[in-house]
Protein backbone atom coordinates (compact mmCIF):
# COMPACT_ATOMS: atom_id res chain seq x y z
CA UNK A 1 0.00 0.00 0.00
CA UNK A 2 3.28 2.50 0.82
CA UNK A 3 3.92 2.24 -2.70
CA UNK A 4 0.83 2.70 -4.20
CA UNK A 5 0.81 6.68 -2.95
CA UNK A 6 3.81 7.47 -5.13
CA UNK A 7 2.33 5.70 -8.07
CA UNK A 8 -1.06 7.68 -7.44
CA UNK A 9 1.26 10.96 -6.73
CA UNK A 10 3.37 10.69 -10.46
CA UNK A 11 -0.52 9.68 -12.53
CA UNK A 12 -2.29 12.77 -11.03
CA UNK A 13 0.78 15.10 -12.28
CA UNK A 14 1.57 13.89 -15.56
CA UNK A 15 -2.40 14.33 -16.10
CA UNK A 16 -1.97 17.57 -14.97
CA UNK A 17 1.02 18.23 -17.11
CA UNK A 18 -0.97 16.77 -20.18
CA UNK A 19 -4.38 18.75 -19.22
CA UNK A 20 -2.03 21.86 -19.20
CA UNK A 21 -0.31 20.80 -22.57
CA UNK A 22 -3.70 20.58 -24.07
CA UNK A 23 -4.79 24.08 -22.52
CA UNK A 24 -1.73 25.69 -24.12
CA UNK A 25 -2.51 23.93 -27.31
CA UNK A 26 -6.32 24.59 -27.58
CA UNK A 27 -6.07 28.16 -26.31
CA UNK A 28 -6.71 31.03 -28.38
CA UNK A 29 -3.83 32.84 -29.43
CA UNK A 30 -2.53 35.75 -27.24
CA UNK A 31 -2.89 39.38 -27.56
CA UNK A 32 0.94 39.83 -29.01
CA UNK A 33 0.60 36.74 -31.16
CA UNK A 34 -3.16 38.35 -32.91
CA UNK A 35 -1.71 41.73 -32.99
CA UNK A 36 1.13 40.40 -35.20
CA UNK A 37 -1.36 38.20 -37.52
CA UNK A 38 -3.63 41.05 -37.87
CA UNK A 39 -0.96 44.21 -38.32
CA UNK A 40 0.10 43.07 -41.80
CA UNK A 41 -3.23 42.18 -43.05
CA UNK A 42 -4.47 45.68 -41.73
CA UNK A 43 -1.46 47.45 -43.67
CA UNK A 44 -2.25 46.13 -46.69
CA UNK A 45 -5.58 47.31 -46.43
CA UNK A 46 -5.58 50.37 -45.48
CA UNK A 47 -2.41 50.82 -48.72
CA UNK A 48 -5.54 49.85 -50.92
CA UNK A 49 -7.51 52.15 -49.46
CA UNK A 50 -4.79 54.90 -49.99
CA UNK A 51 -4.47 53.53 -53.36
CA UNK A 52 -8.04 52.69 -54.52
CA UNK A 53 -6.87 49.01 -55.41
CA UNK A 54 -9.69 46.46 -54.90
CA UNK A 55 -7.98 43.50 -55.38
CA UNK A 56 -4.83 44.46 -52.80
CA UNK A 57 -8.45 45.54 -50.37
CA UNK A 58 -10.40 42.26 -50.50
CA UNK A 59 -7.07 40.02 -50.74
CA UNK A 60 -7.48 38.63 -46.94
CA UNK A 61 -11.20 38.69 -47.36
CA UNK A 62 -13.35 35.75 -46.29
CA UNK A 63 -15.69 34.20 -48.95
CA UNK A 64 -19.04 36.12 -47.57
CA UNK A 65 -16.71 39.67 -47.15
CA UNK A 66 -15.55 39.07 -50.73
CA UNK A 67 -19.03 38.99 -51.82
CA UNK A 68 -20.10 41.88 -49.54
CA UNK A 69 -17.86 44.37 -51.29
CA UNK A 70 -17.97 44.71 -54.62
CA UNK A 71 -15.78 46.92 -56.94
CA UNK A 72 -18.54 49.80 -56.96
CA UNK A 73 -18.91 49.70 -53.01
CA UNK A 74 -15.35 49.48 -52.38
CA UNK A 75 -15.13 53.06 -54.81
CA UNK A 76 -18.24 54.71 -53.13
CA UNK A 77 -17.06 53.23 -49.39
CA UNK A 78 -13.37 54.98 -50.59
CA UNK A 79 -14.58 58.01 -51.10
CA UNK A 80 -16.60 58.31 -48.06
CA UNK A 81 -13.99 57.52 -45.96
CA UNK A 82 -11.33 59.83 -47.58
CA UNK A 83 -13.79 62.63 -47.79
CA UNK A 84 -14.76 62.05 -44.09
CA UNK A 85 -11.74 61.02 -42.31
CA UNK A 86 -9.23 61.92 -44.93
CA UNK A 87 -5.68 59.64 -45.30
CA UNK A 88 -4.23 57.27 -43.00
CA UNK A 89 -1.27 58.10 -41.35
CA UNK A 90 -0.84 56.13 -38.23
CA UNK A 91 -2.49 53.76 -35.51
CA UNK A 92 -2.06 52.72 -32.11
CA UNK A 93 -3.02 49.07 -30.96
CA UNK A 94 -5.88 48.95 -28.80
CA UNK A 95 -7.07 45.22 -27.61
CA UNK A 96 -7.76 42.17 -28.80
CA UNK A 97 -11.26 40.39 -27.60
CA UNK A 98 -12.73 36.72 -28.53
CA UNK A 99 -16.05 36.57 -29.52
CA UNK A 100 -17.18 33.14 -30.52
CA UNK A 101 -14.89 32.21 -33.42
CA UNK A 102 -13.66 35.91 -33.78
CA UNK A 103 -11.19 37.61 -33.17
CA UNK A 104 -11.30 41.22 -32.89
CA UNK A 105 -8.41 43.72 -33.56
CA UNK A 106 -9.23 47.44 -32.12
CA UNK A 107 -6.57 49.99 -33.06
CA UNK A 108 -7.12 54.09 -32.55
CA UNK A 109 -6.18 55.25 -35.80
CA UNK A 110 -4.90 58.72 -36.89
CA UNK A 111 -6.29 60.26 -40.41
CA UNK A 112 -5.63 63.51 -42.08
CA UNK A 113 -8.88 65.12 -41.16
CA UNK A 114 -9.79 63.14 -38.35
CA UNK A 115 -7.80 61.66 -35.45
CA UNK A 116 -8.88 58.92 -32.92
CA UNK A 117 -11.16 56.90 -35.43
CA UNK A 118 -11.46 53.45 -33.99
CA UNK A 119 -10.83 50.86 -36.37
CA UNK A 120 -12.16 47.52 -35.95
CA UNK A 121 -10.82 44.18 -37.81
CA UNK A 122 -12.82 40.71 -36.88
CA UNK A 123 -10.52 37.89 -38.24
CA UNK A 124 -11.75 34.35 -38.07
CA UNK A 125 -8.91 31.51 -39.39
CA UNK A 126 -9.93 29.23 -41.96
CA UNK A 127 -8.14 26.53 -42.98
CA UNK A 128 -5.84 27.73 -40.46
CA UNK A 129 -5.18 31.48 -42.58
CA UNK A 130 -6.71 34.74 -41.03
CA UNK A 131 -9.56 36.01 -42.98
CA UNK A 132 -11.18 39.35 -42.84
CA UNK A 133 -14.35 39.06 -41.72
CA UNK A 134 -15.46 42.39 -40.47
CA UNK A 135 -13.97 45.94 -41.00
CA UNK A 136 -15.53 49.22 -39.72
CA UNK A 137 -13.95 52.65 -39.17
CA UNK A 138 -15.33 54.94 -36.31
Amino acid sequence: MKHLKPVKLLSMSLLMLLAIGWMTVFSAPSDEQMQKNADPIMDNILSAIKAGNYDDYIKDFDAQMKSAVTKDNFQRTNQVLKASIGIYQSRTFGMVMEKDQYQIIIWKGQFSKQKDVMIKLVLSQINGKWKVSGLWFG
